[in-house]
């Protein structure tokens, strides 16, 4: 699951169609359901601040890159990626960009506190912190 978010206040996600598919400008940020995730942390992803979007067939998901992660990517892995280039906008309206991802009701954090997540990847199978 996958949801791009764009400067005119609309969305696309894998339910209207391939990442290919996706408009090509004015990408926001990326916010993605993973699938698997190491312990304690939450399976929901937002990407935002980006250069570059690139989605990963191979893989399954969204990354944020530079520039020279776009031509890592283009070398490596042309024929299975997609690239959408980031855009800058105003503060105000970046706010209102952000403010919709974080309140997305399909993306939600699986914790309410994401220090938990964060604490839960350093505890042991009891349950203990190390010391």
């Amino acid at each position: 699951m996958w949801r791009i978010y764009y400067d005119d206040d609309t969305t696309f996600d894998d339910t209207d169609g391939e990442p290919w598919e996706s408009p090509k400008f004015g990408v926001q940020g990326v916010v993605q359901r993973l699938s698997e995730v190491p312990k304690g942390r939450s399976h929901v992803q937002r990407l935002t601040g980006a250069d570059w979007y690139v989605y990963r067939y191979d893989l399954g998901q969204w990354f944020k890159v530079d520039e020279f992660g776009v031509w890592d990517q283009a070398i490596h892995y042309s024929l299975s990626s997609v690239f959408r280039p980031g855009r800058a906008i105003g503060a105000m309206a970046w706010d209102a960009v952000f403010k919709r991802m974080m309140d997305d009701p399909d993306y939600q954090q699986d914790s309410k506190n994401p220090g938990e997540e964060r604490e839960a990847q350093y505890r042991d199978e009891e349950g203990a912190l190390p010391t």
